[in-house]
């Protein structure tokens, strides 16, 4: 257990880091509206825009999210637990 809480906090900053790397820019985020939005590149290379609060949560279940892929609904953001469950399925 602790070693799965050393990987997520790993992840997190990793995550934090290149948030923090990326370039804002003044769009609406696909999921709520709000910007401004870090931008991102779907898998069919077309530019989506999504803001801090979105990227940075859960989308099923509200913990912090660790991990992010495209799908039929744009950009997912999702913990482990969730991307898991996902890709099993």
């Amino acid at each position: 257990m602790k070693r799965r809480a050393k990987v997520l906090a790993v992840i997190a900053a990793v995550l934090w880091v290149s948030a923090g790397c990326s370039k804002t820019v003044d769009e609406p985020c696909a999921w709520c509206g709000n910007s401004p939005s870090v931008e991102y590149e779907s898998s069919s290379g077309e530019k989506v825009y999504v803001c801090e609060e979105c990227s940075s949560t859960c989308m099923f279940c509200g913990d912090p999210a660790t991990r992010h892929y495209s799908a039929v609904l744009g950009e997912m953001f999702v913990c482990d637990d969730c991307y898991d469950s996902v890709t099993q399925e």
